[in-house]
C-alpha cells in the first residue's frame, strides 16, 4: 500500500544500491513539489509529454504525503482526551535552501548518495585535500610544539604563538618598549599573517579552479536537481525571477554538496591517503568559510562578496570568484531557446 511505497523510498533513500531509475524520477517529481511548496510557488507547469505521467503519479504522491505526515503525527493521549486544536498555520515561504528545514536536508540527503558523485567531487575537490594533507605532513617544527600544522585561518596570538622562541622574545621585547603597538603590528607577526593568507587565497583559488573544470563532467542527480528547482516568475518582466532561480542553483551547488563534502570527505566518500589529522580538518573547514564568504555572501540572484571576505581576500580572487561561481551555476540550468 502507501506506506509500504513510502517506507520503501526511505530505505532507498539510506541505501543507494537498492534506488531504481523509477525509484531516482519519482524522487525527482517530488523534490520539485517539495521545492515549489518550500519557496511559496506553484509547480511548474507540465509540458504536454510529461503532463499524462505526471498525473499517473499524482495521486500516488498526494496518499504518499498524507501516509507520512500520518506516520509522525503524535498518538492521541487517551479516549478522553478533548479534541485535538487545529495545527499552527504552515511557515512563510522561504528564499532560501540555507537553512535548517527539510527541503535542504532532503536534497543533500538525494546528492551525498546519488550515482557517480564521489568521482566528481574527487575531481573537484581532490587536489585541495591533498594539499591540506602535505601541508600538514611539512609543517614547521615550531606548529609542530604548538600541537597543530599551520592554520589557516589564524589571527595575530595564534601567529605569536607559533613563532620560533627566539623571535618570540624579539617581539615581547619589542612590544614592551612600544616600538611596536601591538602584536598584530610586529614584523615577525604580520609575515606569518600574510603567509597564511597568500595559503588561503591560493586554496580557494584552486579549488574555484578545479570545480570550474569539472562543472562539464557535473552527475546527473545534480543536473536534475538544478532542473527541478521552480522557475520563479518574472518581476515586471525584469529578469528577476531568473536571478532567484540562479541564486537557488548557486545553494544548491556550494551550500548543499560542494562546501558539506569538503568539510566531511568522507561522508562522501571521498579517497584519502590518510586519516585527517585536526589541523588537516581545519584548514578544509577554513577554506570553505572563504569559498562561502566569496560566493554566497549575497542575498541577491548574483554571488557578490562581504565587506568581510574583502579583508581576507585578494582583489584578484575577489573578482575571480563571484565570475566562477556563476559560470559554474550556467553549466546546470539548460540552455534557453534564443527569442524569435
Amino acid at each position: 500500500g502507501t506506506r509500504e511505497r513510502v517506507v520503501l523510498l526511505l530505505l532507498c533513500s539510506l541505501y543507494g544500491g537498492c534506488w531504481r531509475p523509477l525509484d531516482d524520477a519519482a524522487f525527482l517529481r517530488l523534490a520539485a513539489e517539495l521545492c515549489a511548496r518550500h519557496f511559496g510557488l506553484a509547480a511548474a507547469a507540465a509540458t504536454d509529454s510529461e503532463q499524462q505521467q505526471q498525473q499517473r503519479a499524482a495521486a500516488d504522491e498526494s496518499a504518499a504525503f498524507a501516509a507520512l505526515e500520518a506516520a509522525f503525527a503524535p498518538p492521541p493521549a487517551s479516549d478522553s482526551a478533548p479534541a485535538p486544536t487545529p495545527p499552527p498555520p504552515p511557515p512563510p515561504p522561504a528564499a532560501s535552501l540555507l537553512n535548517d528545514s527539510l527541503v535542504p536536508r532532503l536534497l543533500a540527503c538525494y546528492l551525498r548518495t546519488s550515482a557517480g558523485g564521489a568521482a566528481w567531487l574527487q575531481l573537484a575537490l581532490g587536489r585541495v585535500l591533498e594539499q591540506q594533507l602535505q601541508a600538514d605532513g611539512l609543517h614547521a617544527p615550531a606548529d609542530a610544539d604548538a600541537g597543530s600544522g599551520p592554520c589557516l585561518l589564524t589571527d595575530a596570538m595564534h601567529a605569536y604563538l607559533g613563532l620560533p622562541a627566539a623571535q618570540k622574545a624579539e617581539v615581547d621585547a619589542d612590544v614592551e618598549s612600544g616600538a611596536y603597538g601591538s602584536l598584530s603590528e610586529h614584523p615577525y607577526v604580520v609575515e606569518v599573517l600574510s603567509a597564511r593568507g597568500e595559503a588561503l587565497n591560493g586554496a580557494c583559488e584552486a579549488l574555484l579552479d578545479d570545480l570550474h573544470r569539472a562543472m562539464p563532467h557535473a552527475p546527473r542527480g545534480l543536473r536534475s536537481l538544478a532542473a527541478a528547482l521552480p522557475q520563479p516568475p518574472e518581476a515586471g518582466g525584469g529578469g528577476g525571477g531568473e536571478g532567484l532561480r540562479r541564486r537557488w542553483v548557486l545553494e544548491l551547488l556550494f551550500g548543499l554538496y560542494l562546501l558539506p563534502a569538503l568539510r566531511t570527505p568522507e561522508a562522501y566518500e571521498l579517497s584519502l591517503p590518510r586519516d585527517l589529522p585536526p589541523s588537516s580538518r581545519d584548514n578544509l573547514s577554513a577554506v570553505a568559510l572563504g569559498v562561502e564568504q566569496l560566493v554566497l555572501s549575497s542575498g541577491g540572484g548574483t554571488p557578490a562578496v562581504s565587506d568581510a571576505a574583502r579583508r581576507y581576500f585578494s582583489p584578484q580572487l575577489l573578482s575571480l570568484a563571484p565570475a566562477t561561481a556563476t559560470a559554474c551555476v550556467a553549466e546546470l540550468l539548460p540552455r534557453r531557446p534564443a527569442a524569435p
